[in-house]
């Protein structure tokens, strides 16, 4: 288990420095006033069957989940976490009431 932690880890740096479609959401989070940096991001064991969330009530604006125990690859990080931005954008600009 902490192998498969420290992989998907691995994965989520990465993609937080060299994924286009990361990069570029959260360049736009910036933009529009909700900046977000590495410790945004976490990841750790889920109970529900899914590759991650976002976490709305996480302060100041939210959170991202990656779920180690559902992530398969690092295209399937790239792609979670690239959705979950987009929730996240959605919140900090319409302030969504989830």
């Amino acid at each position: 288990l902490a192998a498969k932690h420290k992989k998907v880890k691995e994965w989520q740096e990465y993609a937080l420095k060299r994924s286009p479609m990361v990069k570029f959401m959260m360049e736009h989070m910036g933009k529009c006033g909700c900046p977000v940096d590495d410790s945004y991001f976490t990841v750790r064991r889920c109970d529900e069957s899914v590759g991650g969330g976002f976490d709305a009530v996480q302060e100041p604006h939210g959170g991202i989940v990656l779920c180690e125990n559902h992530v398969r690859d690092y295209k399937h990080a790239e792609m979670t976490l690239t959705h979950e931005l987009i929730h996240a954008y959605d919140n900090c600009r319409a302030f969504v009431d989830w």
